[in-house]
C-alpha cells in the first residue's frame, strides 16, 4: 500500500481501502469468520473512499483490481471448452425438441424437455462488473458465487435511474449473501442463497454526500453498509521528480496473494479467545454506549460496526496467511489492528452520516435556552451526542453568528497550561421566545 501511494502519489487510505476490498473479494463466498452465538461474518466489504476529481483514483483502482481481472480471464479461458461442449449439446436437444413438437411426438417431447432442464445454458464466469442494470447484476449474482465492482464513479449507486422505483435490493442482499431472486418475463425464475458482492468505490464528495443523505437509500440501509474514508487530498503536494515506481517483487507478491486466496478451497476462520475478548470489550464498552449519544445520528452505521470489524479481521488474516488461513485462528494482534481500523473509519463516517452543523446548532439552542451562560466544556458534557469538542465549535459559532449566544472575550490570566474553556452568554430574547412559545 505504501509503495502504491508513493508510485502514484495518492493518499495511503485510497490504496488501503481498495486493497482491503480486493483481498476480501478474493475470499468472498469461500471464507467466513466464526462469531459467537453461531453467527458468521463473510469477508466481502463495501468501501467508499471520498476524494475530489484529479486525484488519480482510477489509476489506483486499476492497479488494485488487476490480479482480480487476470483471475477472471483465466476462469473464462479454462472453462471455454467445457462450456462450448455443454451449450452445443443443449442446442442439439432444442433442435430435436422443436422437431418432435412439430411432428406431435408427445413422449419424445417430454423426454427432450427433461433433458433441457438437466442441461441449462452455461455462461462465461464473471468476477468483476462495471456499469450495469439491477436486472443484469441480479442475473450475474445468480450465476456467480462472488462479484466485485471497483469504480471511481458512483454509477452503481444510481440503480434507480433504470426504472421509476428503487432497485437497491440486490446491493442490500449481496452485502451478506442473502437470498436473491429474479423472475423473468418468460416465467423462468432464477435465484441464489449465497452470492456475495464487493463494492469498492472512490467517488467525489458530492456523490458521497448525495448517497449518505438520500432518504430512500438511508431508510433501506445502503449507506450503513459502507466503510468510509475521507483522506486529505495530495493535490498540490504531489512529487513528479524522484518518485519511486512500484517494485516488481511487491507487485508480484500482491498478485500471487490474490490468486492464492482465490484458488483456495476456503473454510471457516476461527477467532482465538484473546481476540474475542478484545472484540467484546470494543463492542460493549466503546461502541454500544456511544450509539444513544455520540452516534445518535448514525445508529444504522454504528450498529453494523462491530460486525464490520470482524470482517476486517478476517481480511487481515487472509492477507497474512493466504490459502492456509483456515488452518490457524485469527490472533489477538490481528483483531487489535482491525479494531484500530474501525476507530480510524468512525470519524469519516460521522462526517458523512452525522448531524450537520446547522442541525446540531438547532438542538444545542434548545439546551442553551435553559441557561443564562455556559462554558463550551459544560455544553459538551451535557450534549455528548455531538461527538467531540471539534464538532461542537462550528455549531456554537453558527449560534453566535445569528446572535443567539455571544462569546465572552478571552481573559488572559498570564498562567501557563491549558486555556480555560470559552464562556458564552445566552441572548435573553432566546429565553423569552421559549416562554412565549
Amino acid at each position: 500500500i505504501e509503495c502504491l501511494a508513493e508510485a502514484i502519489q495518492t493518499p495511503l487510505a485510497l490504496g488501503g481501502m481498495a486493497a482491503l476490498a480486493a483481498v476480501g473479494m478474493a475470499g468472498a463466498g469461500r471464507f467466513r469468520v466464526s462469531c459467537p452465538r453461531d453467527h458468521y461474518e463473510p469477508v466481502n466489504v463495501y468501501v467508499c473512499t471520498v476524494l475530489e476529481s484529479g486525484t488519480r483514483k482510477s489509476s489506483v483502482m486499476k492497479a488494485v483490481r488487476q490480479p482480480l481481472s487476470d483471475w477472471e480471464k483465466d476462469l473464462v479461458e479454462t472453462s471455454k471448452r467445457p462450456r462450448e461442449v455443454a451449450n452445443a449439446r443443449r442446442r442439439s436437444f432444442q433442435k430435436q425438441l422443436s422437431q418432435a413438437e412439430s411432428k406431435g411426438h408427445d413422449g419424445k417431447v417430454d423426454r427432450l424437455a427433461s433433458e433441457l432442464v438437466d442441461h441449462p445454458e452455461t455462461h462465461a464466469p464473471r468476477r468483476l462488473v462495471d456499469d450495469t442494470t439491477p436486472e443484469a447484476l441480479t442475473t450475474l449474482l445468480c450465476r456467480n458465487p462472488a462479484l466485485g465492482v471497483f469504480a471511481s464513479e458512483s454509477g452503481i449507486l444510481s440503480l434507480d435511474r433504470y426504472s421509476k422505483g428503487s432497485n437497491y435490493e440486490v446491493l442490500l442482499n449481496g452485502w451478506d449473501g442473502s437470498s436473491i431472486r429474479r423472475d423473468r418475463l418468460s416465467g423462468e425464475s432464477m435465484g441464489t442463497d449465497g452470492a456475495f458482492l464487493t463494492l469498492c468505490l472512490s467517488i467525489q464528495p458530492g456523490a458521497a454526500s448525495e448517497m449518505a443523505k438520500d432518504p430512500k437509500k438511508r431508510d433501506r440501509g445502503l449507506p450503513a453498509r459502507f466503510l468510509y474514508a475521507c483522506p486529505k487530498s495530495t493535490l498540490g503536494h504531489r512529487r513528479f521528480k524522484g518518485v519511486q515506481p512500484m517494485p516488481s517483487e511487491v507487485r508480484q507478491g500482491y498478485h500471487e496473494l490474490i490468486r492464492e486466496i482465490a484458488a483456495s478451497d476456503g473454510g471457516t476462520l476461527a477467532v482465538c479467545d484473546e481476540a474475542l475478548g478484545l472484540w467484546y470489550e470494543y463492542a460493549e464498552n466503546e461502541i454500544e454506549p456511544a450509539i444513544p449519544c455520540e452516534f445518535t445520528a448514525m445508529k444504522d452505521w454504528a450498529g453494523k460496526l462491530p460486525g464490520a470489524v470482524v470482517r476486517i479481521a478476517g481480511i487481515l488474516h487472509l492477507a497474512q496467511h493466504g490459502a492456509m488461513s483456515a488452518s490457524s485462528e485469527i490472533s489477538a494482534d490481528t483483531m487489535a489492528r482491525a479494531i484500530q481500523f474501525g476507530r480510524y473509519l468512525t470519524p469519516h463516517a460521522q462526517s458523512l452520516l452525522g448531524i450537520p452543523a446547522r442541525d446540531r446548532a438547532k438542538q444545542l439552542l434548545r439546551w442553551a435556552r435553559e441557561h443564562q451562560h455556559f462554558t463550551a466544556r459544560e455544553c459538551f458534557n451535557a450534549n455528548r451526542w455531538v461527538g467531540s469538542m471539534g464538532r461542537l465549535a462550528p455549531s456554537l459559532d453558527l449560534l453566535a453568528h445569528h446572535h443567539w449566544i455571544r462569546r465572552r472575550p478571552t481573559e488572559r490570566s498570564g498562567k501557563r497550561g491549558r486555556p480555560s474553556s470559552p464562556v458564552y452568554d445566552v441572548n435573553p430574547s432566546t429565553q423569552n421566545t421559549q416562554k412565549g412559545g
